[in-house]
């Protein structure tokens, strides 16, 4: 397991998790206009978050955006399951899609950030 995957994920994994407990709420309850940023804060960094916790366990060193593209998918398949439960959120969607779009623009150097060796 690369210990910079594990840092990455757990880095992502913390700050959308700080955002929703504690961010989101302060924004609610002081009804401040942040620009959406409290409602698509766990969106934006769930296909990242995703992206990182499969390459966690991915044997080989090649980082391929097959994976990108299916967490991308699954979270926006996710979200059109909230249409039957009221949860659905085209802002979600659109947070989903930005964070995709920047993983893919930085793809390269992020791959070989994770895979080159510090020694």
């Amino acid at each position: 397991m690369n210990i910079k995957k594990l840092i990455i994920f757990i880095t992502l994994l913390g700050v959308a998790s700080l955002g929703m407990l504690f961010y989101r709420p302060y924004v609610y309850s002081n009804h401040i206009f942040d620009y959406y940023i409290a409602d698509t804060f766990p969106n934006f960094f769930a296909v990242p978050t995703i992206v990182f916790f499969i390459l966690l366990f991915q044997k080989n060193n090649m980082g391929e955006k097959k994976i990108v593209y299916t967490a991308f998918i699954s979270i926006i398949f996710y979200e059109f399951l909230q249409l039957f439960t009221g949860g659905f959120d085209c802002k979600d969607i659109l947070a989903s899609v930005f964070s995709t779009l920047l993983l893919l623009l930085f793809w390269n150097k992020i791959i070989a950030f994770v895979y080159t060796d510090d020694k």
